[in-house]
């Protein structure tokens, strides 16, 4: 695993760092993604598919968590990469209330979820 710029930007309810490893962008998300901090979370994950390839992975081990207006920004994000014909956008390390939830929607189908951050890579890094 090379990596490769690393940024941190975010206030203190929502933090974002952010990692190139190989072709694929992995932003470790912090805090929380509510209304207030939907927008900041969005720009993110638009610049990472913008700056690198639209292959997302986000480590969201330490999001406290997240409301409809986080969960609004996903499912766009997904079209967007959807509309590359290629890449993906897989979410690794989430509590087990964030994981029920993601189940409970449906966004299961639409992310691949890992238990770590280490599994992802190796499934994505072929």
């Amino acid at each position: 695993m090379s990596g490769g710029r690393f940024v941190t930007r975010g206030d203190k309810r929502l933090q974002i760092q952010e990692r190139v490893e190989g072709h694929i962008t992995v932003l470790t998300i912090s805090g929380r993604i509510d209304s207030r901090t939907a927008r900041e979370f969005e720009t993110r994950l638009r610049d990472a598919i913008n700056d690198a390839s639209p292959w997302l992975l986000l480590d969201m081990k330490d999001v406290e968590y997240i409301t409809s207006a986080g969960m609004r920004v996903l499912a766009s994000t997904y079209k967007v990469i959807s509309k590359f014909g290629r890449g993906d956008i897989a979410i690794a390390g989430m509590k087990d209330d964030l994981v029920h939830l993601f189940r409970l929607i449906g966004f299961d189908g639409l992310f691949t979820l890992y238990e770590s951050v280490g599994t992802a890579l190796q499934k994505m890094c072929p």
